[in-house]
């Protein structure tokens, strides 16, 4: 290839990134659409509560923030339980619930709305774990993670690979907490390498 070739498809490359003005009528059969059928709505999280504010929609982040142990990990792992039963599928990276078998118990919990360990009350019964766990592999991965031993690129590559296995299926990637993560900004300020990440 010349170098008049490279030098043209670069041009065209450039050109492609550049943005394009567009006449709004070019998309009203969206828009009418939109009007006739109302604008889309997330998944429900299952909360009548919360619904009526939040919805989960493919495509988008959530971030949820709080005060150190104020419920974050648990309010996540309760809204993937219930997203699941609406068929999503989640690769989990959880740094704060090693080893992944507690988390696992955790998960079970509120699966089954029993107690995992011995206590006043029936707790899940030995002969019902397989069942449980089955079900739960159904929808979701987990990693054993060390704090810091990731990062974001490392979970993302290796998030797409398990999620890719569902294409008809909402899918979500819960990253736990974001601080956890091997960040190495070089020279970037804490600004331009979270915008950069994101």
């Amino acid at each position: 290839m010349g170098n008049s070739e490279k030098g043209q498809k670069m041009l065209d490359a450039e050109i492609e990134l550049k943005p394009q003005l567009e006449n709004p009528l070019i998309h009203y059969d969206e828009v009418l659409n939109l009007h006739q059928k109302g604008m889309p709505s997330g998944y429900k999280t299952g909360w009548n509560s919360l619904d009526e504010y939040y919805t989960v929609m493919e495509g988008q982040m959530t971030v949820v923030t709080g005060y150190p142990g104020s419920g974050k990990s648990e309010f996540i792992d309760a809204l993937m339980i219930n997203l699941s039963r609406k068929g999503w599928k989640f690769a989990v990276f959880s740094f704060e619930n090693q080893p992944v078998s507690f988390h696992i118990t955790k998960m079970l919990e509120k699966m089954s709305g029993l107690p995992f360990g011995l206590g006043r009350t029936a707790r899940i019964k030995e002969d019902e774990l397989k069942d449980y766990i089955d079900d739960l592999s159904v929808n979701f991965a987990f990693t054993s993670c060390a704090s810091g031993a990731f990062s974001l690129k490392d979970i993302l590559d290796a998030a797409q690979v398990h999620l890719s296995k569902f294409p008809d299926s909402p899918r979500g990637v819960i990253i736990d907490p974001w601080n956890e993560i091997e960040h190495t900004r070089g020279g970037m300020s804490e600004t331009d390498y979270i915008s950069k990440s994101l």
